[in-house]
C-alpha cells in the first residue's frame, strides 16, 4: 500500500458499512478485539482504529455500563407496592391512608409529591411546618429511613432500616391517589 490516498473500498477507513452490528455512529463494528488491535501485528484485513476512536468507543462503552447500573439501580429503588402494602401495615397504628383520617400522624394519601405539613387538620412540629420539603420519592425514603436525621425536631420516631422495605413502602404510597 506505498499511496496515501485511501479510496472508499480500503478496509481501514472508518466509514466502511460494517456487515457485524452494532456499530458506531462511523459505521465502524462496535468489536472489542477491534480496539486491543497490537499496531506490531499486520491487520491489513480489519479496521485500525485512532486513538481517539478507541477513546470514544470505551468511553461509549464505559457510559453504557454506567446506564446499565443505574436502570437497575433505579428499577431496585422504585420497589413493589404490594410489598409496600405489607410494610404500611408498621405504619397503620399511626398514620391512616384514608383520607381526612389523620391519627398520632397525618394520613398518608396523596403524600407522594405533596408539601411536607401540609395535610389539612394535622398538628405538626414546628420542625415539619417550617420544612421547605416536597414529599417526592427521594425525600421521603429517607424520611422515613432517619426521620429525625433528616428532619432534626420532627415528632416522628419510628424508621425503617430496610433500605429495600423503605422502597417497598414508598412504591406503594405513590398508588395512593385520587389521579
Amino acid at each position: 500500500m506505498g499511496s496515501a490516498a485511501l479510496d472508499s473500498s480500503d478496509e481501514r477507513v472508518c466509514t466502511q458499512a460494517a456487515p457485524v452490528p452494532p456499530t458506531c455512529r462511523f459505521g465502524t463494528p462496535l468489536i472489542l478485539e477491534d480496539l486491543l488491535l497490537d499496531p506490531a501485528k499486520d491487520s491489513s484485513t480489519k479496521h485500525r482504529p485512532s486513538k481517539a476512536h478507541k477513546r470514544m468507543v470505551l468511553a461509549g462503552l464505559s457510559l453504557s455500563v454506567a446506564m446499565a447500573a443505574t436502570a437497575a439501580s433505579a428499577q431496585e429503588a422504585a420497589g413493589d407496592p404490594a410489598a409496600g402494602e405489607r410494610v404500611y401495615r408498621q405504619c397503620a397504628a399511626c398514620h391512616s391512608i384514608e383520607p381526612g383520617q389523620n391519627r398520632a400522624g397525618p394520613h398518608l394519601f396523596g403524600i407522594v409529591g405533596q408539601n411536607a405539613g401540609s395535610v389539612e387538620g394535622f398538628r405538626y412540629s414546628q420542625a415539619m411546618r417550617e420544612a421547605d420539603i416536597v414529599w417526592n420519592e427521594e425525600n421521603l425514603t429517607a424520611y422515613v429511613t432517619d426521620p429525625r436525621g433528616f428532619l432534626p425536631g420532627t415528632t416522628m420516631r419510628v424508621a425503617l432500616r430496610d433500605p429495600d422495605d423503605a422502597a417497598d413502602l414508598v412504591a406503594y404510597l405513590r398508588t395512593l391517589s385520587s389521579e
